[in-house]
């Protein structure tokens, strides 16, 4: 039973995008746009527009993926992660 709370427990309290530091920004007016990467280069931008929020992410190309990001397929969280 122990193992099962612990595992519970950190599965509710793992932020599994902790690991991500925010690298870019893009305020556009309608729709929003913020490119997260981590050390090893690991990446998601997050598109946000006045009804959604969707993702994108990939393991390398940021910098090609951010020039992109309006053109990337974005997803909900839990299909994205």
């Amino acid at each position: 039973m122990a193992e099962t709370q612990d595992y519970t427990k950190s599965f509710l309290t793992e932020d599994i995008t902790s690991k991500y530091k925010i690298s870019d920004i893009d305020d556009s007016p309608s729709t929003k746009y913020f490119g997260f990467t981590d050390k090893d280069g690991n990446w998601f931008i997050m598109k946000l527009t006045t009804t959604q929020v969707r993702y994108a992410a990939d393991a390398s190309g940021y910098t090609t993926a951010w020039t992109d990001r309006a053109g990337l397929t974005y997803n909900y969280f839990y299909i994205t992660f």
